[in-house]
């Protein structure tokens, strides 16, 4: 593991529970892994000395809040959010854990607009939110789409100004507005979605 950070290659760690996210942060840790260099994916469910020790660890974390509305229910239904945090957005975010938002498509729905609704909605059916105290708010769930998720990949930027790469979604309208769609993406400069007439992708 240290021999990969030491060359370059960022370390991904998969962990759904509590126990999991301990032992991943734990190894990271023993092994030296610096700061900022590691991600641990998904985090399903958390306490809160798992969520201190996965930050302690200086790791990434990529979790799913898209899960709630395909999981929720089951989740639920096992007593799972009596003993344990699920998706525990706000709880990482205290901890000052770098946080991203991601899909984990095809197991998660693929519209970033859903997965940013759920990190702030946590609606999971029937109007019903599961542990609304996890929610983020609209900002930190924008930025954890973006700017933390370009960082976790050492890439540049995430936000809009010069010199940033130019890779932007443009909205029907408030991305926060349940009947807001994409209508168009960029990813460089260029339009590639929807394709304009006598246009082929790159």
């Amino acid at each position: 593991m240290t021999s990969y950070a030491a060359a370059g290659i960022r370390l991904r760690i998969h962990a759904l529970g509590n126990l999991a996210g301990d032992q991943a942060a734990r190894v990271l840790r023993q092994a030296g892994v610096p700061r900022g260099s590691a991600t641990i994916d998904h985090l399903m469910l958390l306490d809160p000395a798992t969520a201190d020790a996965v930050a302690a660890s200086g790791a990434t974390v990529s979790y799913q809040p898209g899960f709630l509305p395909r999981y929720g229910k089951m989740l639920t239904g096992s007593r799972a959010d009596r003993y344990c945090t699920v998706f525990g957005g706000r709880m990482l975010a205290d901890t000052g854990c770098p946080l991203v938002i991601s899909s984990d498509h095809p197991s998660g729905p693929l519209d970033p607009l859903g997965n940013l609704r759920a990190a702030v909605d946590r609606h999971i059916g029937n109007g019903q939110a599961l542990q609304p105290d996890q929610a983020l708010t609209q900002q930190e769930a924008i930025r954890a789409a973006t700017v933390t998720a370009a960082a976790s990949l050492g890439l540049p930027g995430g936000g809009l100004a010069a010199g940033q790469p130019a890779d932007l979604v443009v909205c029907t309208g408030h991305p926060f507005a349940p009947g807001t769609r994409i209508a168009q993406t960029w990813i460089a400069g260029q339009q590639v979605w929807p394709l304009q007439a006598g246009e082929h992708k790159p």
